[in-house]
């Protein structure tokens, strides 16, 4: 239509989101992050794998003339023997560990790395003995 003025369209401002979620939404998925690596453990003193650990080792009285004559436990083990009497189990030096005696069990806690010799007294006369090597 000649004369008839001309409608033009102008582009309004944009359309702002309401909120933050809304942004994230109108953009589309985020990029996939990359995993952050996770620190790693420091490295710990391990013990020779033939040692037990700080454990509770219970060895009956009448077979530890059977065993080994070593065991190696960490520091912090309990060795327990029995059922042996009162006075019948002791442990030199006496200073390397914390000795109980309850219900014919005698139990040593090893203190601090060192040896210890356990003897069993034995009513044939020979004591059995049993070194602990204590790391």
């Amino acid at each position: 239509a000649a004369g008839a003025p001309s409608a033009s369209v102008r582009p309004g401002p944009a359309a702002q989101p309401a909120s933050p979620t809304a942004s994230r939404l109108l953009a589309g998925p985020a990029a996939p992050r990359s995993p952050s690596p996770s620190p790693r453990p420091s490295p710990t003193p391990s013990l020779p794998s033939a040692c037990l650990g700080a454990v509770v080792h219970r060895v009956p009285a009448d077979t530890i003339f059977e065993i080994s004559p070593t065991l190696c436990l960490g520091v912090g083990a309990v060795l327990e023997i029995g059922p042996s009497g009162p006075g019948t189990v002791r442990a030199t030096p006496e200073s390397m560990v914390v000795r109980t005696y309850e219900a014919a069990i005698h139990s040593f806690r090893f203190l601090r790395p060192g040896n210890v010799t356990i003897t069993v007294d034995r009513p044939e006369g020979d004591d059995g003995t049993l070194i602990v090597i204590v790391r």
